[in-house]
């Protein structure tokens, strides 16, 4: 739980501390006045980064060197503190009296969900972006995972050269390396993915009164039961890839594919099903992560309200009330909804309201 969150120089902020209540927190004002950015900066020190750009430079405000976010937060009745600083070049981060030079380490310490605008690509984009949303998430629940991560792309990094240069020598190690993490991964992925169809499904059910039949499923570039069998299809398919100078199949091509109604999401969902899958998704990864660290994540929504029609957005703000600190963004407050939330009004960067 965050008790309060200190930015400097961060987007439109100079200098500003804001405390937030541990139930919900309603993050308001009008558009441009930067709503979205403290969200950025929860992100930031959740996960080491931002969910708006992959450079950190564009964090530091305009004219500004550097920017610095400092958190106060409670994980398992303990106050702990949480800074991280971008100068241009050097990212710090530290944890307490504890000092990182990567972030990495420090994924799952604050448990972070967010439902942005942004998601409808999920359904709809490329299999990069579904790719990133397994790697955040279980870089969260799993230690090991970010390890596996790099370790098969930078073996993948290294056969590729080899098979640009029309080269086998060396590629042994390579080629093991990529079977042991790969399999790791391929197993995590799938098994995250069978832990939240159940969930997945009922939500949408929910969201939509029944209306709705969402399923989600892992697909996968290739069968694989062992790093034995990932091993053997790499060693299969290397005269091929001599040709073509890249590795065509293994977790770099792994996707999700949503349904509705035994369809395909992407193909045939409207927009107003596209926005209750992603709501169906995040509130099912919610779920997961608590069930998975014992702990509750954040859970943060960007321009609440703005997607789901009235009926679904009614049936959404039901299923928040289960879950426990939460950051909504708006231009308006619904005053009839969460009578004990914390009001919090954005004005040029500055907070004008907080009651």
């Amino acid at each position: 739980m965050l008790k309060k969150l200190y930015l400097h120089h961060f987007r439109n902020y100079t200098q500003l501390t804001i405390p937030f209540s541990p139930g919900v927190n309603w993050i308001t004002g009008r558009n441009g006045q930067g709503k979205t950015n403290l969200i950025d900066a929860i992100s930031v020190l959740s996960t080491g980064r931002s969910f708006r750009t992959s450079q950190l430079s564009q964090l530091i405000q305009h004219g500004e060197a550097f920017f610095y976010l400092e958190t106060t937060f409670e994980r398992e009745e303990v106050s702990q503190i949480l800074k991280v600083s971008f100068d241009g070049e050097n990212k710090r981060v530290q944890h307490n009296a504890t000092q990182y030079s990567h972030f990495s380490p420090l994924l799952g310490l604050i448990p972070f969900v967010l439902y942005a605008p942004e998601d409808i690509a999920l359904v709809g984009g490329a299999p990069a972006i579904r790719r990133r949303f397994f790697n955040l998430h279980l870089a969260q629940v799993d230690p090991l995972y970010l390890h596996h991560l790099a370790r098969y792309h930078k073996a993948m990094r290294q056969r590729n050269e080899l098979l640009k240069k029309r080269s086998e020598e060396a590629i042994d190690p390579w080629e093991m390396a990529m079977a042991v993490s790969g399999h790791y991964l391929m197993e995590k992925r799938r098994q995250f993915i069978s832990e939240m169809q159940k969930p997945f499904h009922e939500k949408g059910l929910a969201l939509s009164e029944g209306a709705d039949h969402f399923r989600i499923a892992y697909q996968s570039s290739l069968p694989f039961s062992s790093s034995d069998s990932l091993l053997d299809h790499l060693q299969k398919n290397r005269k091929k890839e001599l040709h073509i100078g890249t590795t065509l199949a293994g977790p770099h091509r792994d996707d999700i594919r949503f349904s509705v109604g035994g369809q395909s999401a992407k193909a045939y969902a409207s927009e107003g099903q596209k926005h209750s899958i992603i709501a169906s998704l995040r509130l099912s990864e919610w779920e997961h992560l608590k069930g998975h660290t014992s702990l509750s994540p954040l859970l943060c929504i960007d321009d609440f309200g703005a997607h789901l029609d009235p009926f679904r957005q009614k049936r959404l703000e039901e299923m928040l009330g289960s879950v426990g600190q939460t950051f909504l963004t708006s231009p308006t407050v619904n005053s009839a909804i969460f009578p004990d939330k914390q009001v919090i009004e954005i004005e040029a960067g500055l907070v004008t309201k907080n009651a």
